[in-house]
């Protein structure tokens, strides 16, 4: 089979490797489809960011199966121990699998498993024809769901945990601090769970127009619009319930750093909660004042990994037309030869138009 085997930074290759076989409680799968996060390109190219030294001791050792871990394929080959899946499912990837046996395994919480797995790092990755992947990484997917809406799968019950972090009730205004592919999928999925009225930011018209053909409420342009300025005023000085901090990160990446960090704490109204649903600048200090947390009673929450439960909430609500995902892919790529595009797509959004990682039809 072909798969791509990583021999250091910005160095991956396209090699013919034998088809695995499945040892105890895995299972082998035939890829169906499989994009790269925007992580997995800043790993590849060796950028500090979460999971960056995991990687470097990995290349250490000599070249391995690295990145992949949005992706759908169907089950071939099941290993022994295993329940719950036959040959002839299709599934996606969680992300992380977990072992099992530690005490948050035995007690119902794996999503906090301390022997926890990651899909693409400490197991091998999916761009290749067929993966071996534990069972306890993987979930059943309907056998009718589109690959391409199926490969999105992960992040998007990402974006469900975010949003649930908020504790949100029916009515309420949400703000969703940037609108590429995770503020959307936030905004989305908070209209679909009962806010009264969400609102999008971001600096892109082309995201700007996209969150409103989605069902954004409205949208501001904050490289026009003061955001503080204009959410209080529609919001009759009283602020967001809910804010999606969707947009910090390296300004080196074309992200905003800590501006919209802070601009959150301004945004919300009293009893509000912000939502890091972005990951935070690595290596960098943040200093928030607390008066504002004080005196407005503020909540800044971080989500918990994704269980089950929310990956299949995401399923259905994709499965059954609830919200469609669909207008946000707009790079899908035919042949396991065009990884490296797909890598490059990724990395450069804003220079390829693209709203959603790059995906590749293996």
């Amino acid at each position: 089979m072909k798969a791509w085997i990583t021999h250091g930074f910005n160095d991956m290759r396209l090699e013919d490797i034998p088809i695995p076989e499945p040892p105890q409680g895995w299972l082998l799968i035939k890829v169906e489809s499989c994009q790269p996060s925007v992580t997995d390109t800043l790993r590849l190219r060796g950028i500090y960011t979460m999971g960056h030294k995991k990687i470097k001791e990995i290349l250490k050792k000599g070249p391995a199966q690295l990145f992949g871990h949005e992706c759908c394929g169907e089950i071939v080959k099941v290993g022994k121990n295993v329940s719950g899946f036959k040959i002839g499912d299709r599934v996606s990837s969680m992300g992380n699998a977990s072992c099992g046996i530690c005490e948050y395994c035995k007690e119902g919480t794996p999503e906090f498993c301390t022997n926890i797995r990651r899909i693409g790092t400490d197991t091998p990755g999916w761009f290749a024809e067929y993966v071996i992947a534990p069972a306890t990484g993987l979930i059943k997917i309907p056998k009718e769901m589109d690959s391409k809406e199926a490969t999105c799968l992960q992040p998007f019950s990402s974006a469900v945990v975010s949003v649930e972090s908020a504790n949100m009730r029916p009515g309420a205004t949400v703000v969703c601090l940037g609108q590429g592919v995770m503020g959307l999928y936030c905004a989305m999925i908070s209209r679909a769970c009962g806010a009264g009225f969400v609102i999008g930011i971001d600096v892109r018209n082309e995201s700007l127009k996209l969150a409103t053909q989605l069902g954004v409420d409205l949208v501001i342009d904050s490289s026009k619009d003061d955001p503080i300025e204009s959410v209080l005023k529609v919001t009759g000085n009283q602020g967001a319930d809910v804010i999606l901090e969707c947009a910090g990160g390296s300004t080196n990446e074309g992200l905003a750093g800590q501006t919209t960090i802070k601009q959150a704490m301004s945004i919300a109204g009293r009893c509000g909660t912000i939502v890091q649903v972005a990951h935070p600048v690595l290596n960098e200090s943040l200093v928030l004042d607390p008066i504002p947390f004080k005196e407005k009673a503020l909540k800044y929450v971080f989500p918990k990994p994704v269980t089950q439960k929310q990956f299949r909430f995401g399923i259905n609500l994709l499965s059954r037309n609830r919200i469609d995902i669909r207008p946000l892919i707009t790079h899908v790529l035919n042949g396991i030869e065009n990884v490296p595009q797909a890598f490059d797509i990724t990395a450069n959004k804003k220079e390829h138009r693209a709203t959603n990682p790059a995906q590749v039809i293996i």
